[in-house]
């Protein structure tokens, strides 16, 4: 059970305008089976005391209002701590039918969140892939197969073993040089994804959220604020993990108003989701391909409303199985090359 000292008290310390994200957002009195009479499209959940977390609120409440006032479509649960009861959380139907936005700088949520990723398609976006080693992992908890996407690893942190079983278990992986060249090519994975877990000591050179361990490459915070952005656009994300940051806000402000506006861009995509899903093939442009060296049947769809692509590797016209791809795979295979992605997928068949 959520009690009233489980709420924030940032959103009662100050008063928000209109135009403040403070003053539309919707805080929980008290946990109760009822669903409230207007139900919320996105619910915001901290794992962890409630002290060190105050200034994130306050933070995030401070900035730019994305939905109009008289619609409060983001809920507040507060903070929750004691993590055991998150699984009993995600089966309330007041979760489960909304989109939930959990900050867990202390990897408590990992016992529920394993349950989660072994059990939906998932992109995991971390630095380090050992798994299969000696040295203890998540990673060895989970049920690898082609449903997970390992997005953003850095080459010099994972043992090449570590990646070829990955692989040969059927994962999907992406280097962060290749993500960090073209960024919108981390978006067709999210498509595919329930859940989104977001590491957050793969970011750079970030004392402030990492002090202990800053890193001198990785993400950039201008990265992280779009990745949540494409995050949020996802038809398919119902929850998203923000995980492994400094949870003490109050010594560090600027990793308050940082992890704040990564929260912020994901609300403000989010609000422009178009539930498009995969579009009925009438609403969208097909593209037929024949790759003779590969004796491959290729065909690539655009959605006539988002412009967004898909591919399929069936020969049926009427009813193909259509996957998410970006329009550089289109582009490369005009050319006669296969890309990372179509290569992976045909494996998979």
């Amino acid at each position: 059970m959520l009690s009233s000292s489980c709420i924030p008290s940032a959103i009662h310390a100050a008063q928000f305008s209109d135009w403040q994200l403070g003053a539309q957002i919707r805080p929980l009195s008290f946990w109760t089976q009822e669903q409230p009479a207007t139900a919320p499209k996105l619910i915001l959940l901290s794992l962890g005391d409630q002290p060190q977390q105050e200034g994130f609120r306050k933070a995030l409440y401070a900035l730019q209002a994305i939905f109009p006032s008289q619609a409060p479509f983001i809920l507040d649960l507060g903070y929750l701590p004691q993590p055991q009861a998150l699984s009993f959380l995600l089966e309330q139907p007041l979760v489960q039918n909304s989109c939930l936005l959990l900050v867990d700088p202390e990897e408590q949520a990992f016992p529920t969140l394993i349950k989660q990723l072994n059990g939906q398609r998932s992109s995991i976006i971390d630095q380090k892939l050992i798994y299969q080693e000696a040295q203890s992992n998540y990673l060895n908890e989970l049920e690898i197969a082609g449903h997970l996407a390992f997005l953003g690893y850095q080459s010099h942190y994972c043992a090449k073993n570590s990646l070829i079983r990955l692989q040969e278990a059927g994962a999907w992986t992406q280097r962060l040089g290749l993500l960090q060249s073209q960024l919108s090519e981390i978006e067709p994975s999210f498509r595919e994804s329930q859940l989104l877990l977001f590491r957050l000591n793969s970011l750079a050179q970030n004392g402030f959220l990492n002090p202990q361990a800053p890193e001198p490459n990785g993400w950039t915070n201008k990265e992280a604020c779009q990745i949540m952005s494409y995050a949020g656009l996802s038809d398919q994300i119902q929850l998203v993990c923000l995980q492994n940051f400094r949870a003490d806000y109050q010594a560090a402000p600027l990793a308050a108003k940082l992890l704040a506006q990564m929260c912020w861009y994901f609300c403000s995509a989010f609000k422009e989701r178009l539930a498009e899903g995969v579009p009925p093939l009438q609403e969208m442009q097909r593209y037929a391909l024949q790759l003779p060296q590969d004796n491959l049947p290729l065909s690539f769809y655009q959605s006539r409303r988002s412009g967004r692509w898909w591919f399929s590797l069936s020969q049926e016209e009427e009813a193909p199985r259509l996957l998410a791809c970006s329009e550089r795979d289109y582009l490369l295979a005009c050319k006669g090359q296969i890309s990372e992605r179509i290569f992976w997928s045909a494996q998979q068949l």
